[in-house]
């Protein structure tokens, strides 16, 4: 698995469907993938940089479980 900010398209767009992200999920896997940096993205989201951190840990992990059942 590589960096979201270096998937294409149509990956991300699979992922979209596919991974049932919550919203805050959904808005920081959109952010990173347009190669925003963790600290803005804490800072545009309101939250903070250890919450991205994890979230992005989250949504990580619903990429792999979707990977697996391929």
């Amino acid at each position: 698995m590589y960096p979201i900010q270096r998937m294409v398209g149509p990956e991300l767009d699979r992922y979209r469907r596919s991974c049932n992200f919550s919203v805050l999920e959904r808005a920081v896997f959109d952010r990173r993938a347009a190669g925003d940096t963790i600290e803005y993205i804490a800072e545009m989201e309101c939250v903070s940089v250890s919450t991205v951190k994890r979230i992005l840990k989250q949504i990580q992990t619903k990429i792999e479980r979707l990977e697996s059942l391929c």
